[in-house]
This record gives structure tokens, sequence and C-alpha cells, in this order.
């Protein structure tokens, strides 16, 4: 009895040896650590009795990523943007090595962003960043689309200034994502802008039963507002808006 017990025990082991042995893999991409890349972007959400998801249903929505050659040294650098966190901006240094230039870029963002386009909207061979921002007066100072303009660069980091306003671009429908292309084919990016419905009640949120199951459409948002917009572009500065309903 005792002979049959160490031989199952020492089976046991080398079974649990050989299967803790790190196995070589043949996969396609390999996972590489904040450690390694310097990449530590954490798009960190925290509800509270105010901000949750009963009041607010597209909490867990996410924010967006761009990526691009910003600074022209032939690597794509990243932007990630944030909800309740600022956006990041990493360059890219070769390698797999990024490292986190927001601050100098002029990149912070502070409100809560939920879809990021990178394009050259100027035309003047830089790459710009438009960032769509959620309708979230709950966390929002402000429900303003953002339009990053690379100003230049300069050793080897771009800058940014934000002129959403001086492009007409500061909408504040609750925008998800934003196309740029030459709609009317006249040489200038145009500017396709998909906004979500606007509602004023979450179907998410507590509320008493009631007699009826009707929805009262006061409580909808006006109907201009529930359209996805198109943004021709008529000047270097200077766009109208096109409501199509």
């Amino acid at each position: 009895m005792l002979k049959n017990f160490t031989f199952l025990l020492i089976l046991i082991s080398l079974i649990s040896f050989f299967s803790c042995q790190k196995k070589e893999t043949n996969t396609l991409f390999t996972q590489l650590s904040p450690g390694e890349t310097g990449i530590n972007f954490a798009n960190h959400i925290t509800p509270d009795d105010t901000l949750n998801i009963l009041y607010f249903m597209y909490m867990y929505n996410g924010a967006g990523v761009g990526i691009g050659d910003f600074n022209g040294d032939s690597l794509p650098d990243i932007f990630f943007s944030g909800n309740q966190v600022s956006s990041k901006f990493y360059l890219n240094k070769g390698n797999f090595k990024f490292e986190d230039m927001t601050e100098k870029a002029g990149l912070k963002t502070d409100r809560w962003a939920t879809g990021v386009s990178v394009a050259d909207v100027n035309a003047d061979g830089l790459l710009d960043i438009y960032v769509c921002v959620a309708h979230n007066n709950l966390w929002n100072k402000s429900n303003e689309n953002l339009l990053f303009v690379n100003q230049g660069v300069k050793d080897g980091i771009p800058t940014f200034k934000e002129m959403a306003k001086e492009y007409n671009l500061a909408d504040t429908s609750y925008s998800t994502q934003a196309a740029f292309f030459d709609y009317d084919r006249d040489g200038d990016l145009d500017m396709y802008l998909l906004n979500n419905w606007l509602e004023k009640e979450s179907h998410n949120r507590l509320r008493p039963q009631m007699q009826t199951n009707y929805i009262e459409m006061k409580d909808l948002a006006p109907l201009d507002t529930l359209f996805s917009k198109i943004f021709p572009k008529k000047q270097a500065l200077s766009l109208t808006v096109t409501v199509w309903a």
C-alpha cells in the first residue's frame, strides 16, 4: 500500500512539473508589458451615487484610440482618449518603445471622450486629432467636441492647439465618431459626424411603476439632434452645418 502511494505521489509530482513548464507557442502576436513599451494608459471608470450605469447608460462604452505619424519620423504614434481620466499621447521612439508626451504636445483633455479621428484637417501635411465627446452633464464641464490642430514639430515633438470652435466643429451633440473625407470632391476634407440618440431619461434608471407604458415625447430630444450630420468644408476656417433628416 505504501509503495502504491509513493508511486502515485511521484506521478502527480511529475505531471505537475511538466505542466508548469513554459510551452513554446507559435503565435502571430506577442503581448508586451507596460514596462517594456512605456505605455501605461488606463481608462479608469469610478462610479458613484451620481454618475453610474443607472443614470448614464453608456458609461462603459469606451473612449477610442487614434494612431498616426504625428512628427514625420515614419513611426506610428498613439493617442488614447479618456473618460474620467485625461487622454494620453505616446510618441513612438522605435523598437516598440514609447514615451508619454501628453503635456508637451498640449493634448490633455477634461471631458468624456467617445471616439478619435486622425486626419490632416487643414491640409498642411501634418496629422490633426478630432475627439468626439459624450453629452454627459454629470461629468463634463463642456460637451463640445475637440479638434487638436498640429502646430508643427520641434525637437521631434509635435505640438497641438485646440481649435474646434475656429473650424466650426465644436459640436455639442452626443457624438460617437467622426470620419473625414472629400465629400464634394473639391480637394478639401469634409466631415461626417455620427451622433447618438439624445434622451433625457436612461433606460436603466430605477423609477416607480406607472399605470401606462407610454413614453411622453416631451422627454425626448428634438428631432434635429437625433440624426448624424455632414459638415461640408467651404473655406479653410469656415464650415457650414447641414442636418440630414
